[in-house]
Formats: structure tokens, sequence, C-alpha cells
């Protein structure tokens, strides 16, 4: 059997720990002495400042520790895309426009041809954050 690769979707809710007493108490996380802790048993995890912290605060059995490194290898932040090309993509889509019809599509704002990669990818993951 061959092993196949997969593409990881799904958003999460993330923050890299600053070593706060705020972000702990946030995240339930427990101090022993100058450390940060996930929780009081065996399987507690270290977390050490510039780690990331991913589930949601105050829900520690949801949640998951990981390397700066990693979280860069697996995870990347969502598009970042004008609101009027949010609006768009959602006017499009709900008028089940393809992709490529929307960008084909006379009202098309410019932002959105001259940076068409971040667009696609909006439009793919539909998701994104306006500015």
């Amino acid at each position: 059997m061959t092993a196949h690769k997969y593409y990881k979707r799904g958003l999460v809710t993330a923050e890299q720990f600053d070593g706060s007493k705020e972000m702990a108490k946030r995240w339930r996380l427990l101090a022993d002495g100058p450390r940060w802790y996930t929780g009081d048993t065996i399987m507690d995890f270290l977390v050490k400042r510039g780690m990331w912290i991913i589930g949601m605060p105050r829900k520690y059995l949801s949640q998951q520790i990981i390397t700066d490194e990693a979280f860069h290898r697996l995870y990347a932040p969502l598009p970042v895309i004008p609101k009027a090309v949010g609006e768009y993509i959602e006017c499009a889509q709900d008028n089940e426009l393809s992709l490529v019809d929307a960008m084909r599509w006379h009202m098309m704002p410019d932002w959105a041809l001259d940076n068409s990669d971040t667009f696609a990818l909006a439009w793919l993951q539909g998701e994104w954050e306006e500015v």
C-alpha cells in the first residue's frame, strides 16, 4: 500500500504563549514555580514562551501545544482581503458562479485582479480576514 499526502483543512483558534499570568489564566495553565503546565496529571505538558496553544481558551482538555516551528509548518494565516472583495466573493458564490466566472465577471474589484492568488485562496477556503 502506498502512503498518500493529505491537505489539512479547517480553522483553528491559536495563540502564541507569551509567558504572562493573564494568558496562562485564560488558557487554564497551571503554575509550578516559574513553569506553566497544561494540567495536573502525568500527561502534563510543559508550555514554554513562544509555543502555540491550539484549541479554545478555558477548555484545557481540547488543547494542543506545539512548537513555533511545527505551528508554522502546519498552519498558515487566513488570506487578508478588503471588505469589498469579501462581499464580492459572497455575492458571486451566492449566485453560484465558478471561480473562473467570478474572475471574468465585469464587477470584479481591481484589487482582486491585482492579487489573484490571494483572491483564489480566499474563494477556495471560504474564510478570510478583512481589512
